[in-house]
């Protein structure tokens, strides 16, 4: 539970969503886009970009939400937590980059009813730690031994992919990848849809046989 949580929280806060508070004011007159621009670009090209989005990326902080909609057999309903993620990217002494990054979750919203829910999950690049205030307890995992080459966030190498730096042929290799528009499956929040409407989108389907299906 906790991998997927936390994959999800990253692919989410890889958008780099800022808060709505943050965005200038709209005119009351001006329409809500509703659909994306007809042309899209080509699969090749998009993934192409990717591969290189996170050079000289240094640090990031993003707001984030992470939804969930447990099966009946849990209970069911809507889970909605916000929160923050900060992701600091630089080389080790060996020259070798090393990634690291910290989620805080604050709040969470079950069928509509607010309330204080506060955990964290720090990486240090080897080590994970999660911690629950509430119950005062933490977990430390071992994520990464000390001459282990693999890449945590990379897809197909470690449990925390982020939605940047990744191979083309990683992803078409694990993926039947598609660019739709922007907008689809989009929240229903008017300023989100805002940004996202200037954004690309890619729609990843596991191919049997993968890690990911």
């Amino acid at each position: 539970m906790l991998m997927t949580s936390y994959t999800a929280a990253l692919m989410i806060a890889g958008l780099a969503l800022q808060p709505p508070a943050a965005l200038p004011p709209q005119p009351a007159a001006e329409p809500l886009p509703a659909v994306a621009p007809e042309v899209l670009p080509s699969v090749d090209s998009v993934l192409t970009k990717l591969e290189t989005a996170d050079k000289g990326l240094s640090s990031l902080s993003a707001a984030i939400r992470l939804i969930k909609r447990p099966p009946a057999i849990e209970g069911g309903g809507l889970h909605v937590r916000y929160g923050i993620l900060k992701f600091t990217s630089a080389n080790d002494a060996k020259g070798r980059p090393q990634r690291r990054f910290a989620i805080d979750i604050d709040t969470v919203i079950i069928d509509g009813r607010a309330r204080d829910d506060r955990q964290s999950f720090v990486f240090d690049g080897r080590y994970l730690l999660e911690t629950l205030p509430k119950q005062k307890t933490y977990v430390r995992r071992h994520i990464v031994g000390q001459d282990q080459k693999t890449d945590p966030l990379r897809i197909g190498e470690g449990p925390f992919p982020i939605p940047v730096g990744q191979r083309k042929d990683d992803l078409l290799a694990r993926f039947n990848v598609s660019v739709v528009p922007s907008l689809e499956s989009s929240p229903d929040n008017v300023n989100l849809r805002r940004i996202l409407f200037n954004c690309l989108q890619l729609k990843l389907i596991p191919k049997e046989g993968t890690d990911q299906a």
